[in-house]
C-alpha cells in the first residue's frame, strides 16, 4: 500500500478522496501521462532511497526486499542518481 507520505506535496495537500475538491486552475493542470509520469518518478526514488535505508546499502539485499533483480535495481539507481554506498552505515 502506498502511504500518503510518498505521494507529492501537490497530492498530499488535496482533500481526501469523497471530499468536495476545490476548483483548480485549469491552465496549471498537467496532462495525465505527465502527472502520472511525475508521481510515479517521485514514488520510485523515495521507495529506492527507503529499500537501501532498509538495506543498509546493499544492492543484493535491497533488490531481494524490492523484489526485482540487481540488474533492474541498478538501473533505477543510475536514474535517479542515487548512491548506495550512502546508505552503509557510518555514511548518512
Amino acid at each position: 500500500m502506498i502511504g500518503r507520505e510518498l505521494l507529492p506535496p501537490q497530492i498530499r495537500a488535496r482533500a481526501p478522496f469523497g471530499a468536495p475538491a476545490a476548483v483548480e486552475d485549469p491552465v496549471h493542470l498537467l496532462p495525465l501521462s505527465e502527472a502520472k509520469r511525475q508521481v510515479n518518478a517521485t514514488f520510485e526514488r523515495e521507495y529506492l532511497m527507503k529499500v537501501l535505508e532498509r538495506a543498509r546499502g546493499s544492492v543484493s539485499e535491497a533488490a531481494r526486499l524490492a523484489g526485482i533483480d540487481r540488474t533492474n535495481l541498478r538501473r533505477l539507481l543510475k536514474r535517479y542518481d542515487i548512491q548506495s554506498g550512502a546508505y552503509r552505515p557510518g555514511r548518512r
